[in-house]
């Protein structure tokens, strides 16, 4: 049981990472569309 807070963090930061990266993409894509 010791592991599972560590595998929360590390789930947390991967969600937090993508939605970073999808944030990324859509501001290329507004800069591309102007």
């Amino acid at each position: 049981m010791a592991r599972l807070p560590r595998i929360t963090l590390e789930m947390e930061g991967l969600d937090e990472l993508i939605a970073a990266t999808e944030k990324a993409r859509g501001l290329l894509d507004e800069l591309r569309d102007t």
